[in-house]
C-alpha cells in the first residue's frame, strides 16, 4: 500500500503495517528507517528516493528526516512495481498555481521546497533575480521582464528585484490588530453580516476572498469591506462549512432540488471553475464529511448508511457499515496522511483503515454536544473540539488536553499546517508547534473561520472581525505568478 507520511523534522512517524518490502517512492534528502518485527527486534538504516527494501516480515515501519515534508512510502508484503524516473515521463499529475513576492534588495523564498515537484514556470513582470536561500545580485540568475522562464526543481527557490520599488513590509503576530466588522448599509446584495457565511475561500491570484451568500457563490474584497458581486454558481454548501485542500480549491457537499440527494461540488477559486459529482441518497440522516490534504479522497459519513468514498475523481460508492454508538450525531470528520479515516461522535472518536468495513473506537474524555475534527499537520495529531472550554489532542493512543479557553470553543479550521481555533472570548492561532492567543474581550458568537493559501487568517464573530496576517509575513512584494507541476 502506498503511503503519504508527514514527517516533522527530528522526530519519528511510525506506521503500523505488517509487510516485507519498503520503497521510498518520493522524499527530499536522507530519512532514518526504523523497522520492528512481530518479536520487537529493531533493524535501522539510511534511506533515500528510490531506495527499496526486502525483510524479514515486519510490523511497524517509522521514519525521520532532518527537515519537515511530505513522503510516499511503499509497505506491503509484494514489492512496488513503480520507477519514479519512469513514471515522470509521462508527465506530472497535477498543476498547482501560486503566487510569490519579490522585494527590492532582500532575497526572501518565492517558492518552498515542495517533494513530488517536477517543474515551475513564471514570468516577471520586471527584473529579477533567483537562487538559493544565500541568494545575492552577485551570485543570482537574472531573468528578464516577460521573460518565460522554467525549472525543474524541487527545492525552495528565492529570488529579489532592485529597482527600489517594493520594500518589504513587516507585520507579526504580536502586533495584529482587530478590524472592526464593516458598517455597510444593509441594503439589498451589499451588505456582509457575519452571519452570511461560514467559510471565506481565498483567490491565489487575486486580493479577493469568495463566499456562500443567499443562495449564490460572490466575490468579497480581502478586508471585507465589500460585496463585489456574484461570481456565477448558486447554492448553499451543507452547513456552509467546507473544506480546503493544499491546492486552495474548496469542497463541500450541497443538496439538490430533492433535499435529499446531494452533489459534490469542487471550486477553483482562479478559475471560478465549478466542477459537480452526485453522492448517495441522505434519507434525510446527521452527516459529515472530509477531504484529504491532496485532495484525492472525499469521505462523507451518514448517520444510518455508513461511508461513501470517492478516491482520485471516481465516482461516489457506498461502502462500509456504520459505527457502534447508539443515538449519537457525527460531529467531525478528518483523513490523516497514511489514508486512515476518522470520525467523531457524542462519545466517541472511531477509525477505519479499510473504508468503513470496520471501526475502532477511543472513548471521548467528556461527551461531547457540538464539536469538529482536523488533523495538525505539524504533529499528525488530531485536533478534538468540544463545546467545552478544553480543546484536545489526540495522538492514536491517548487524549491530552491541548488548549484551555476562558469562553467555550465554538468553530476551528486548519489549512497548511496553520489552525485556526475561536472560543467565545478568545481567539488562537497555531503555527509551527507555537501558539499565539488573541483576546476579543466582550463574549460572542463566532461565526466563521478560514486561513487562505495566500497566508491571511479570518475570525468572523457578532460583534468583530480579526484578520491575522500569521506569525511572521511580509507584504508589499511585486507578486510573480508560478505554476508548479506535481505528481
Amino acid at each position: 500500500m502506498l503511503f503519504d507520511i508527514l514527517l516533522k523534522a527530528g522526530r519519528f512517524n511510525e506506521v503500523t503495517r505488517q509487510g516485507r518490502h519498503i520503497n521510498i517512492v518520493l522524499a527530499a534528502g536522507e530519512m532514518t528507517a526504523r523497522i520492528t518485527d512481530s518479536k520487537g527486534k529493531v533493524f535501522q538504516t539510511k534511506m533515500v528516493s528510490g531506495m527499496a527494501l526486502e525483510l524479514p516480515t515486519f510490523e511497524r515501519v517509522a521514519l525521520k528526516s532532518d527537515n519537515d515534508q511530505q513522503t510516499k512510502v511503499w509497505i506491503s508484503d509484494v514489492p512496488l512495481a513503480y520507477s519514479p524516473d519512469t513514471a515522470r515521463e509521462v508527465g506530472s499529475n497535477a498543476l498547482i498555481s501560486t503566487v510569490g513576492q519579490v522585494f527590492s534588495s532582500e532575497a526572501a523564498e518565492l517558492l518552498p521546497a515542495q517533494v513530488g515537484r517536477n517543474r515551475i514556470t513564471l514570468t516577471p513582470e520586471k527584473d529579477i533575480f533567483l537562487g538559493g536561500s544565500n541568494l545575492s545580485i552577485q551570485n543570482g540568475v537574472k531573468l528578464a521582464a516577460g521573460q518565460v522562464f522554467t525549472m525543474a526543481t524541487q527545492g525552495a527557490v528565492w529570488a529579489l528585484e532592485t529597482s527600489g520599488d517594493y520594500p518589504p513590509t513587516v507585520t507579526t503576530s504580536a502586533t495584529i490588530g482587530d478590524v472592526q466588522a464593516p458598517t455597510i448599509a444593509p441594503t439589498a446584495g451589499t451588505a456582509i453580516a457575519p452571519t452570511d457565511s461560514k467559510h471565506f475561500i481565498g483567490r491565489p491570484q487575486s486580493d479577493e476572498l469568495l463566499m456562500f451568500k443567499g443562495g449564490n457563490l460572490r466575490r468579497v474584497s480581502a478586508d471585507l469591506s465589500a460585496d463585489l458581486g456574484a461570481a456565477g454558481f448558486a447554492g448553499n454548501p451543507i452547513d456552509d462549512i467546507g473544506a480546503i485542500d493544499h491546492r486552495g480549491f474548496y469542497s463541500a457537499p450541497i443538496r439538490t432540488s430533492s433535499g435529499y440527494d446531494k452533489n459534490w461540488i469542487t471550486i477553483n477559486p482562479d478559475t471560478l471553475e465549478v466542477t459537480q459529482d452526485a453522492m448517495g441518497n441522505t434519507q434525510g440522516q446527521s452527516s459529515s464529511y472530509a477531504i484529504d490534504a491532496r485532495g484525492t479522497i472525499r469521505a462523507e459519513y451518514q448517520k444510518t448508511v455508513g461511508l461513501q468514498i470517492s478516491e482520485n475523481g471516481a465516482p461516489f460508492a457506498m461502502s462500509g457499515v456504520v459505527v457502534p454508538d447508539e443515538g449519537y450525531i457525527p460531529y467531525g470528520m478528518a483523513i490523516t496522511a497514511d489514508n486512515v479515516i476518522w470520525l467523531l461522535t457524542s462519545n466517541f472518536l472511531y477509525k477505519t483503515a479499510d473504508k468503513g468495513q470496520t471501526w475502532q473506537g477511543y472513548s471521548t474524555p467528556e461527551t461531547i454536544t457540538s464539536g469538529g475534527l482536523i488533523v495538525d499537520e505539524h504533529t499528525g495529531d488530531l485536533l478534538v473540539l468540544t463545546s467545552s472550554k478544553t480543546l484536545y489532542s489526540f495522538n492514536g493512543e491517548r487524549f491530552s488536553s491541548y488548549l484551555t479557553s476562558d469562553g467555550d470553543f465554538q468553530l476551528m479550521h486548519g489549512l497548511g499546517g496553520r489552525v485556526l481555533i475561536g472560543s467565545t472570548t478568545e481567539l488562537f492561532f497555531c503555527e509551527g508547534g507555537e501558539v499565539f492567543k488573541f483576546e476579543k474581550g466582550a463574549s460572542s458568537t463566532c461565526r466563521s473561520l478560514n486561513i487562505t493559501t495566500l497566508g491571511k487568517a479570518y475570525a468572523r464573530y457578532d460583534d468583530i472581525c480579526i484578520i491575522v496576517e500569521g506569525k511572521t509575513a511580509k507584504a508589499g512584494g511585486l507578486k510573480v505568478a508560478i505554476m508548479s507541476e506535481v505528481n
